[in-house]
């Protein structure tokens, strides 16, 4: 089974700098996206894909003013698979919830007298590639059942003479 992902976290907003002299400031963007089942055993698995984009972007911020910030896009993709059987039977014959959550830790820092809005768009995908078969037991060829027959029919003539 493989697993893809992609997430992306947009920061945009306007700052305001309240002060009469021009200041910088340092804005945050972070993002944690966190999957899950609701299995613990397949939520182990999906930990690789619990990740966090992360930008941080400096500005300068003059009096009195405004200042619309962004967008500042931070994206962040990977994959990973796994061949744990046990985790891999889970999926068998079933469909599940996949719960895809994202916490916004966006932020902004400066020194001075500020006021900010701030809005952060945070989209997660994760693609999942299914392609399990179950073992089977092994069944003997007809080959196998004709010695075995013939066998027993030896045997069974052997004793009738006896």
């Amino acid at each position: 089974m493989s697993f893809t992902y992609s997430d992306t976290a947009i920061l945009t907003g306007t700052i305001t700098n309240n002060t009469s002299t021009p200041h910088s400031g340092i804005l945050n963007n972070d993002v944690l996206f966190n999957f899950s089942t609701g299995i613990a055993a397949l939520d182990a698995v999906l930990s690789p894909a619990n990740v966090e984009p992360t930008g941080n972007y400096g500005q300068i911020f003059l009096p009195h003013r405004p200042t619309s910030v962004g967008p500042f896009t931070n994206n962040l993709a990977g994959s990973f698979s796994s061949t744990d059987a046990a985790v891999l039977a889970l999926f068998q014959g079933s469909t599940m919830a996949l719960n895809i959550t994202g916490t916004n830790f966006s932020a902004f820092a400066a020194s001075g007298n500020f006021s900010a809005s701030l809005s952060t768009d945070a989209r997660a995908v994760l693609t999942v590639a299914f392609d399990y078969t179950p073992a089977t037991a092994a069944v003997p060829e007809p080959t196998t059942f004709a010695l075995l027959a013939a066998g027993f029919a030896g045997f069974a003539a052997s004793r009738r003479r006896a």
